[in-house]
């Protein structure tokens, strides 16, 4: 395992991983995860880099320079995700230029603070207290830094991906890659002999001793000399590092006092981002899969003890991949799959079969009638049996030539959007309670074209209705499951909204309220039709016999054989003769 070392360094969203094979960028924006694997070339050694102390400052340069580029991306998602107004659609760039002379400024600022200023400040003294004094002010200095990089709150973050790139290489050396877990990830030390906080341990202290050997009898030659030597101290930091970090385990405690500055550096990381460790340092490990090996694995090491269809499985892999199942189907053997893919599969695949979230719900997307709707976890999935309800409608407006229509509880708006692109239908209202369900009800007036008059209305019923407006027909899919019924509901249904499913204690609260409150806005002899539960007929038909307004017409079956729509008019007149 020492042969293959891994590296890593800390990035503001995530972590960066480097052997000598792989480079693997881990980033989290936001939800999202983002992980790159980049194959290195192996080249020739350099004979520079066998050279002591040479070695050293060539890789740290090394090590800065192609670090800039990650550090840029980081900063500029933190940027962005983090500091901008949310108003502000403006996406900030981090200018290479600018990043450049920042740093060339940094290289002064340092110059000036650990090593001119303590060498002018020592010329007010006497000769002998001069070493002593500039030693004293480069230590202050230093311990002023850390003492801001503890209290600034931007850094939080940094600090624990740091934490958690420790984690990991330590699990790494402990476990090797194969086992590696979350759990003993959150069991190692945050702490790493390895740390570039070491290097900068070591190079402080070897700085303060140049310091303290050159004489002071010409600060100017002094102050050139201790710039000079700054590369050779870069070069012995490095020497050291790496000498303790190989010393035998009994040996290891020489380099423990340098990792004190690691209190201050790392801080414990939060789960999300030991999660994202994880999948990283995996990804060395990691073999191009073709999307038939993959789905092999997947089944074989998560759906052991789980019911599942492949044809499920067949659905969210190519509604991923963005190709047809057909093709899916054609090319699962050869089409290989990248890392970041598994990870993303993964995911999606862990949403239906662990966290039981619906199919649905992961593609957004419901095949409803003859359109196709987007849905989310705000709104009740469309299911078959509601077309019966559609079809139903679609008669009776045909046959009457009604011409208004109200969608009570439309959530999706699938029901009244399909009848409206499949009738003669002149105008639609959509009314929910939900405004978030009214947002995906909009969406899908314009995913499905919708080209006549229809509105979506946030309403409790019909409160925020106007009352001069009369419908001829009014569909309903309400709530209407028992809420004694709700808990014993299966498992993915539970995580579609209550609030389209919970009926109250009888399961018919919401029909007794759109038959009482509808009256004011239906024409005469207008129809209201609801979708009802399998075992509700009887007592939404007596329900409405009470109303001497309405009379009952007829009831309908399901492709299931059960009761499924009633339909009911207003004000019994010759319309219909």
């Amino acid at each position: 395992m020492k042969s293959n070392k891994i590296g890593g360094m800390a990035l503001f969203n995530g972590i960066l991983f480097k052997n000598k094979e792989k480079e693997i960028i881990a980033q989290k924006e936001n939800v999202d995860v983002y992980i790159s694997i980049n194959n290195l070339e192996i080249s020739g050694i350099s004979k520079l880099l066998n050279i002591p102390i040479l070695r050293g400052f060539i890789n740290i340069i090394k090590t800065i320079v192609n670090s800039v580029p990650y550090i840029i991306d980081s900063a500029e998602n933190i940027i962005n995700n983090n500091i901008l107004d949310k108003k502000d659609e403006e996406t900030i760039y981090i200018n290479k230029a600018e990043v450049t002379i920042s740093f060339i400024i940094s290289l002064f600022i340092i110059f000036f603070l650990g090593i001119l200023l303590p060498n002018l400040i020592s010329l007010k003294l006497e000769l002998e207290y001069r070493n002593i004094i500039q030693s004293i002010l480069v230590l202050i200095i230093f311990i002023v830094y850390l003492i801001y990089l503890k209290k600034s709150r931007y850094f939080n973050e940094l600090f624990q991906y740091h934490a958690a790139e420790h984690k990991s290489i330590n699990a790494y050396e402990i476990y090797g890659l194969e086992n590696i877990t979350l759990e003993n990830l959150q069991k190692s030390s945050r702490f790493h002999i390895r740390c570039g906080g070491n290097f900068l341990i070591y190079f402080v202290i070897l700085f303060i001793a140049l310091t303290m050997l050159l004489p002071s009898t010409n600060i100017l030659l002094k102050t050139l000399i201790q710039v000079l030597f700054l590369p050779i101290l870069v070069g012995l930091s490095y020497e050291i590092l790496i000498l303790l970090s190989n010393l035998p385990s009994v040996l290891k405690y020489i380099g423990y006092p340098a990792m004190l500055i690691q209190y201050i550096t790392t801080k414990e990381p939060t789960k999300d981002k030991l999660e994202l460790a994880l999948l990283a340092i995996k990804g060395f490990d990691f073999k191009p899969l073709s999307i038939e090996e993959y789905i092999k694995e997947y089944i074989d090491s998560r759906l052991k003890d789980k019911y599942y269809e492949r044809n499920d499985i067949y659905v969210l892999v190519s509604f991923y991949l963005n190709i047809s199942k057909e093709i899916l189907y054609l090319t699962q053997k050869e089409r290989k799959i990248t890392y970041q893919e598994k990870i993303e599969l993964n995911k999606i695949l862990d949403k239906y079969y662990i966290q039981n979230i619906p199919l649905q719900y992961i593609t957004n997307k419901q095949a409803f009638y003859n359109e196709e709707y987007f849905v989310n976890e705000n709104v009740l999935i469309p299911r078959q049996d509601t077309e019966v309800l559609v079809e139903k409608a679609i008669e009776y407006i045909d046959k009457y030539n009604f011409e208004s229509l109200l969608d009570m509880c439309t959530g999706s708006g699938c029901v009244g959007i399909s009848i409206a692109n499949n009738s003669n239908i002149k105008n639609i209202t959509l009314v929910d309670i939900s405004k978030k369900a009214l947002e995906v009800a909009n969406k899908n007036i314009k995913i499905n074209k919708v080209g006549k008059p229809i509105i979506a209305i946030c309403s409790d019923l019909f409160t925020n209705l106007k009352d001069e407006k009369k419908y001829d027909i009014i569909v309903s899919n309400p709530p209407y499951i028992k809420t004694k019924d709700m808990s014993f509901l299966d498992v993915k249904v539970k995580k579609e909204p209550a609030l389209a499913l919970d009926g109250g204690e009888d399961g018919v609260n919401i029909y007794i309220k759109i038959l009482e409150q509808a009256k004011k806005f239906l024409n005469d002899g207008a129809i209201i039709m609801f979708e009802i539960g399998y075992d509700e007929l009887e007592s939404i038909k007596a329900i409405i016999l009470k109303y001497r307004e309405y009379e009952m017409i007829e009831s309908i079956k399901d492709l299931g054989n059960n009761d499924r729509v009633i339909v009911c008019r207003f004000k019994a007149t010759n319309f219909y003769d």
